[in-house]
């Protein structure tokens, strides 16, 4: 079922959440709008360690969004490279939030928080299931 889903809209999707993630980078180093009101402790240099792996993940997953898009068969392989990282940043920061009363926060803050989590662990789970 999950073949009849169009490479080019998984290779968008994949371009653009990589975008998304380099733009929370820019945003967290350039601005105050990525932080919460009212972090907890430790949570900035939680943050930071994940700098390298997300912007290493953002970059693999605009390459294979353009080798999607290109039909190139590497793409489905450079997928399933990201759907790990994927993975694992979905769970962290769904366990990291929830340990540390981030979804608790206001109604604005704790839906973004959730949002991002919940999109980055199903759409890895979804690169899975449709590469494998």
């Amino acid at each position: 079922m999950l073949d009849k889903i169009p490479l080019l809209l998984i290779g968008l999707l994949e371009i653009v959440t990589g975008l998304g993630i380099i733009t929370f980078w820019i945003l967290f180093f350039t601005t105050e709008l990525m932080a919460p009101e009212n972090p907890p402790e430790g949570y900035f240099a939680h943050e930071h360690a994940f700098v390298w792996p997300d912007s290493l993940m953002a970059l693999g997953l605009v390459l294979a969004g353009i080798l999607l898009i290109l039909k190139v068969p590497a793409g489905g392989s450079v997928s399933l490279v990201c759907s790990g990282g994927l993975m694992f940043l979905g769970i962290i920061d769904l366990a990291y939030d929830t340990a540390n009363g981030l979804f608790q926060a206001g109604i604005l803050e704790a839906a973004q928080n959730a949002a991002i989590d919940l999109w980055v662990l199903v759409f890895g789970i979804f690169l899975v299931i449709r590469f494998v």
